[in-house]
């Protein structure tokens, strides 16, 4: 009885350093260039933005010993056209939004002065967790350099910093 009452005490207290364990990563991360949000559901949104180029994705998360995993979910919408009187063609496309829709593709359409849509290449793939910083694991390696590109006038930092959540 009394291992039985030790052995429990050993789970609950294990479940509760898990739970609180995946707590210290929830949270809303920013650099210059995008933003990460990580939500205790397991959830993540990402969104990414230079210039007139606007991407964003979403998916789950998990942790693969101290590395934070995401794992991109795509959104699709239809798109059909009219072949003729009798035929519809139907394809799948990357949703614009966070909504799946069918959408009637026309030959005049409007096109947009901003590139608007998902991206799973922008999107980190795995993360590691550093006093209140996300930065971005590639090829093995915590990416550490400072990111250099043509948009901006000085080099940035490539971590993500913590920052308080927009309502």
């Amino acid at each position: 009885m009394v291992i039985m009452k030790i052995l429990s005490f050993i789970i609950i207290i294990t479940l509760s350093k898990i739970a609180l364990c995946q707590n210290i990563y929830v949270g809303c991360y920013e650099r210059l260039d995008s933003k990460i949000s990580i939500n205790a559901d397991s959830t993540f949104r990402f969104f990414y933005s230079v210039d007139t180029y606007r991407a964003w994705a979403r998916g789950k998360w998990n942790l693969r010993g101290r590395k934070i995993v995401l794992s991109f979910i795509p959104i699709y919408d239809t798109t059909f056209s009219k072949i003729d009187a009798s035929f519809l063609q139907d394809s799948l496309v990357l949703s614009r939004d966070y909504q799946s829709d069918r959408l009637m593709q026309k030959k005049d359409e409007i096109k947009y002065i901003f590139s608007y849509g998902q991206n799973s290449k922008m999107c980190p793939k795995m993360m590691i967790y550093r006093n209140g910083k996300l930065y971005i694991i590639e090829h093995g390696k915590r990416q550490k350099k400072k990111i250099r590109n043509g948009f901006y006038i000085k080099p940035f930092d490539s971590f993500y910093q913590r920052v308080k959540c927009a309502d």
